[in-house]
C-alpha cells in the first residue's frame, strides 16, 4: 500500500514536471514515453523484485529502490527550478486534496480486487465527484491539474 501511494505521487509529480518543462506541441510524445516507462515498470517490477529476493532476501527488495531514489535525489542537485519567475509559489490545496482522495480510492479499489465494493470505499470514491461542484472554483496561476 505504501509503495502504491509512492508510485501515485511519482506519477503525479512526473506529469506536472512534463507539463512544466515541455512545450504543448511536444507533450503528447513525452507523455507517451512516460506511459511506456510506467507500463514497462509495472510489468518488470515483480520480476525484478523476485530476482532481488533470490539474491538478497526481503531487505534487498527495500534497499535497492531506496538506493535508486537516493541517487535520483542527488542527480537533481543544481538543476534549475521548474517554476517560472512570474509564477507564484502557491498550493492549490482543494485541487490537491480532491486529486489525492480520488487517486487513493482508485488505488484502494484496484488493490482489493474482486468484491471491493463497500459502503465506505464507495463514499470515499464519490467524495471528489460530489464535493467538487460545491467548492468555489478558482482560476489559479499554478493549479494542481492544468485543465
Amino acid at each position: 500500500m505504501i509503495a502504491g501511494a509512492g508510485a501515485a505521487m511519482c506519477a503525479a509529480g512526473g506529469s506536472s514536471m512534463i507539463l512544466a518543462v515541455y512545450p504543448p506541441e511536444e507533450r503528447r510524445r513525452v507523455y507517451g514515453c512516460a506511459g511506456a516507462v510506467l507500463g514497462s515498470s509495472l510489468a518488470l517490477g515483480p520480476v525484478v523484485g523476485q530476482g532481488l529476493m533470490a539474491v538478497g532476501g526481503w531487505p534487498l527488495v527495500f534497499l535497492a529502490p531506496a538506493a535508486v531514489a537516493g541517487l535520483a535525489a542527488l542527480a537533481t542537485v543544481g538543476l534549475p527550478a521548474l517554476r517560472g519567475p512570474d509564477t507564484p509559489a502557491t498550493l492549490d490545496l482543494a485541487g490537491a486534496v480532491l486529486f489525492g482522495v480520488t487517486i487513493a480510492a482508485a488505488v484502494t479499489a484496484l488493490g482489493l480486487g474482486p468484491g471491493w465494493v463497500s459502503a465506505g470505499l464507495v463514499l470515499v470514491a464519490r467524495t471528489p465527484r460530489v464535493a467538487s461542484p460545491n467548492l468555489r472554483v478558482d482560476v489559479q496561476a499554478g493549479p494542481s491539474l492544468d485543465l
